[in-house]
């Protein structure tokens, strides 16, 4: 299913670059909400995805 490959991505993410940015991963790691959109059909999660606004680059300072 596309959260058993979403999870699996994040699998892949973390073993890549946990060790470099522990602090970027163990928030992810803790997030229960991170793939919470795959519980709706895949028609409204494009939908929610294209809808979000994107955060700004100052929000990451």
């Amino acid at each position: 299913s596309n959260l058993e490959a979403a999870r699996l991505e994040f699998k892949k993410l973390k073993n890549s670059i946990g060790k470099v940015y522990p602090k970027v991963v163990k928030p992810l790691e803790s997030n229960e909400s991170l793939f919470s959109f795959y519980r709706y059909p895949e028609q409204i999660r494009s939908s929610i995805y294209t809808s979000q606004s994107s955060p700004s680059k100052e929000s990451y300072k």
